[in-house]
């Protein structure tokens, strides 16, 4: 099962993902030094929400995809967008 998720920080920064893993695993990912997620630029505590579940990876990708697009504001917007440019 794929989860499309929303992580935001203390100054209410918004970043979407998609993970397999738990939520508390793909938070740990997102503080790990090496992160190399646009999310590296977050402050503070981070809190992170599952907002949906799919059955594919395609069908969470446009799911993800959807949510930057109506979030214009989002931070990961252009990394993504080109990540999924050839779906």
């Amino acid at each position: 099962m794929y989860k499309v998720y929303k992580l935001t920080d203390e100054i209410n920064q918004i970043y979407y993902g998609i993970t397999m893993r738990s939520l508390d695993e793909r938070l740990k990912g997102h503080r790990y030094k090496k992160n190399t997620t646009t999310s590296r630029k977050m402050i503070g505590e981070l809190k992170i929400e599952c907002l949906e579940e799919y059955e594919t990876i395609k069908e969470a990708r446009n799911a993800e995809t959807r949510l930057i697009k109506q979030n214009k504001e989002c931070i990961n917007i252009f990394h993504t967008v080109q990540r999924f440019k050839s779906f």
